[in-house]
């Protein structure tokens, strides 16, 4: 009977010693310092026993066959690369390998060059890294075949104690520390552990509602109710619409942004502004459509547009979109503008290229806005702008930098590694809307000098907002932290003068402000989810859903004055749905605990508003890592 088998140690004590040096170092560049040593013993039980059972698949292979043992090693290289990619894409987005694989197959090629084109990293950055790992992936093997010739026996003995001390050492540690963990942290934790979680499964809250979310009307009942609303129009000034990537709120202060702050202090806002998503397409969509973000997937193919700028068109209003934006990214310009882009009279774009930077792109942008706005023009025009200068990695020229020192590119590796050039980043960051800023400030002054600037409506607001490690990610997408969320919905209604709503808004709530304002009725609640800032009755909730590709958002978070609940939907959205209850928040956002009953209470009333029918809670317990 045999007692032992050979096996590649130098191949699988290297694949061990790159699987625990990723994890370890992930897990110590996270925040809670007495967690640490925990969860790095965790890390390292789970990347012994996956590299062990790995060493005994390839020795049975091998009896097999030769070929499908060379077959098995480029499947393990592959797993390594999925592990070596997984770390800064748990950091930096919260999203796994296996998430981001299961994103980009949904994803048709366009839109793939698009999310590429979006991060402002050049696409020779992406084919070097590619082709890095699959230098990786060929050196891997060519390690392989120099340990072959120096296999080592290793005792049945030896393997049956790692599997059954490790596992046992790893259920103890569930069962005397990580169980009692609150969720949010054995999240963090256990997403850079090897198998992201923890052997023991933790009960989680869950909640049959017994009813699905509400069907979306079709479209021709849609064009009716477009019609009936662009009758009571009252008053046709010009509108400005700017949409500003990356724009978080509390960057608008004086120093950083003299004219928005100037803007806000003047003009109408609510008193807290959330964005509809965390990422950029389902934020526009919700913008223009009034409409939750769960509904994203359910307009693509759809011809008709945004409904609210139908309303405009019918209303007798030409729409002019400016943009450094790519329109094409997930086709919103298609969304957005229907068939044909038919609800666009013109589409002016000043896209960036290798010899056009950014930030030029917005100077062009805005250079046309002035020009076309200060023009005679025989219909009310609606300008739409999308600027883009704030998006990472924060685009402004020389010369125009208050804020020192900066990164004159910003270094990945280095925040993957560290919080060491943290602060220079933010100062890209705030130099970048200082720069906005000021060609926004450029609009402002033209406007008032051609006589333009007492009755025109002007809107502003942020796509999404921008984290900086502040929970333990960057940038946007992963989180529905108030860092990622909170953005400015500031408005200039005619001469209404200013306003401080106390209230909650968000981008559904854009349009309906908008047209409140043009018709004198805010009597449109059917159309959009919604409601006018101004309007006698608001819903004292917002929602917001997390970046998922070109899919409806599962993961969202509802939010009142004093509270944020975190919650998954289960199941499909046309079915009957079960929530997980993710975490519950406080006003300063920090994790609170409160009852099924308390959360019924509390937030009852916005879900019974998103579903067909008054949902019937019933508390469930699910096992989760």
């Amino acid at each position: 009977m045999r007692r032992s088998i050979e096996v590649n140690l130098v191949y699988f004590g290297a694949l061990f010693a790159l699987l625990a040096l990723v994890h370890t170092l992930h897990i110590q560049l996270l925040e809670k310092e007495a967690l640490r040593p925990l969860f790095i013993f965790y890390g390292l039980c789970q990347c012994l026993l996956e590299t062990a059972l790995l060493a005994i698949v390839s020795f049975a292979i091998s009896r097999l066959s030769r070929s499908y043992r060379w077959l098995f090693v480029g499947m393990t290289l592959v797993l390594l690369l999925l592990h070596l990619v997984d770390f800064p894409l748990v950091r930096f987005m919260d999203l796994s390998a296996w998430q981001a694989l299961h994103l980009v197959a949904g994803e048709t090629w366009e839109n793939f060059l698009e999310m590429l084109y979006s991060t402002h990293i050049g696409l020779g950055s992406w084919v070097i890294g590619a082709f890095s790992l699959a230098l990786l992936f060929f050196l891997g093997l060519g390690f392989y075949y120099f340990g072959e010739r120096r296999r080592a026996s290793v005792s049945l003995f030896s393997l049956a104690a790692l599997f059954l001390c490790l596992p046992g050492a790893m259920l103890v540690c569930d069962c005397v520390f990580i169980t009692s963990l609150s969720g949010e942290s054995l999240h963090t934790y256990a997403r850079a552990l090897p198998w992201k979680r923890t052997l023991c499964l933790k009960q989680e809250e869950c909640v049959e509602l017994g009813t699905a979310l509400k069907k979306l009307s079709d479209e021709k009942q849609m064009a009716r109710e477009v019609a009936a609303v662009a009758k009571k129009a009252q008053r046709l000034p010009d509108l400005f619409i700017f949409i500003v990537e990356s724009l978080r709120s509390d960057y608008l202060t004086p120093e950083v942004a003299p004219h928005l702050y100037r803007f806000a202090q003047t003009g109408i806002c609510a008193a807290k502004n959330n964005a509809s998503a965390n990422g950029t397409h389902l934020s526009w969509f919700s913008a223009f459509y009034g409409k939750h973000p769960f509904y994203f997937a359910d307009f693509k193919g759809k011809e008709m547009g945004s409904p609210a700028l139908a309303i405009l068109k019918q209303m007798g209003y030409e729409t002019l979109v400016f943009s450094a934006t790519r329109l094409n990214y997930y086709k919103m310009d298609q969304l957005l503008f229907g068939k044909d882009l038919g609800l666009a009279s013109s589409i002016h774009c000043h896209l960036p290229s290798q010899e056009v930077p950014v930030y030029e792109s917005d100077r062009r942008v805005i250079s046309e806005l002035m020009e076309r706005a200060v023009q005679k023009s025989e219909k009310p025009r609606c300008h739409i702008v999308f600027l883009e200068s704030t998006h990472f990695d924060y685009s402004f020229p020389e010369g125009s930098e208050p804020f020192a020192p900066f990164d004159e590119q910003i270094n990945y590796l280095d925040l993957l590694l560290s919080k060491r050039s943290l602060p220079v980043v933010q100062n890209r960051y705030r130099n970048a809307i200082h720069y906005l800023d000021s060609l926004l400030g450029q609009f402002f002054l033209r406007l008032q000098k051609a006589g333009k600037w007492e009755d025109a409506v002007v809107a502003l607001t942020g796509d999404h907002g921008e984290e900086f490690y502040e929970e333990g990610h960057l940038f946007h997408a992963s989180n529905l932290n108030t860092m990622q969320i909170s953005v400015p919905l500031l408005f200039k209604l005619g001469n209404l003068g200013k306003q401080k709503v106390e209230t909650l808004a968000s981008h559904i709530d854009l349009f309906p402000t908008l047209l409140h304002y043009l018709t004198g009725s805010e009597q449109f609640y059917h159309l959009f989810d919604g409601h006018s800032i101004l309007g006698a009755k608001r819903w004292p909730y917002t929602l917001t859903g997390r970046y998922n590709g070109s899919h409806n958002p599962y993961e969202f978070c509802i939010e009142t004055p004093k509270k944020k609940l975190l919650l998954q939907f289960k199941r499909p959205l046309a079915e009957p749905q079960e929530l997980r209850i993710m975490g519950l928040r406080s006003e300063l956002d920090r994790p609170e605990a409160l009852s099924l009953e308390e959360i019924q209470k509390e937030f009852g009333p916005c879900l019974d508003r998103l579903l067909e029918s008054p949902a019937v809670w019933t508390g469930v317990s699910r096992a989760s890592s």
